[in-house]
């Protein structure tokens, strides 16, 4: 029997056990490494994440049901046509210098860290990263950094 996970952005965060109360789709979520990196890297922005039987076939957008129906090889497009999808594991890891500068200055947002963020700032430049990118990394940064601001002003 094949089986279809998909993981979208509603409530989750890198450590998938975010939300007032964690479930065990969260925990899942969190224990698929490949998954994990896409969030990392480009946080909710990356999901949806369509994985079936162990592999990541689909990110960044909800597939049509007919992309779905072939992922699933329940309708099956020619072998000419498609390459097999690699398992989750198996995947080459996307993390890079460009990505690492965005993870840390999304970190001294979040962090509220002025030394912090000017080093990886010029770093990012000096690298070639675009203004916008740099911009959606820090927007990440304070949607994240909200959650436990609005987690609190409902539990008050």
């Amino acid at each position: 029997m094949t089986t279809v996970e998909v993981f979208d952005p509603p409530m989750w965060c890198s450590t998938g056990v975010c939300g007032p109360e964690p479930d065990a789709r969260r925990t899942r979520f969190a224990a698929i490494p490949r998954l994990k990196q896409v969030v990392d890297a480009l946080g909710v922005e990356g999901l949806p994440v369509v994985v079936i039987d162990g592999h990541m076939v689909s990110q960044g957008e909800f597939p049509s049901r007919e992309q779905l129906r072939k992922m699933a090889k329940l309708i099956g497009p020619s072998a000419s046509q498609s390459k097999p999808a690699v398992p989750v594991a198996e995947q080459p890891p996307i993390f890079n210098e460009w990505i690492t500068q965005l993870v840390a200055l999304g970190a001294s947002v979040a962090s509220n860290c002025e030394p912090c963020f000017r080093p990886h700032g010029r770093m990012a430049i000096e690298l070639g990263l675009s203004r916008e990118d740099m911009i959606r990394a820090v927007n990440v940064a304070l949607r994240v950094k909200e959650q436990p601001e609005q987690a609190m002003v409902r539990l008050a």
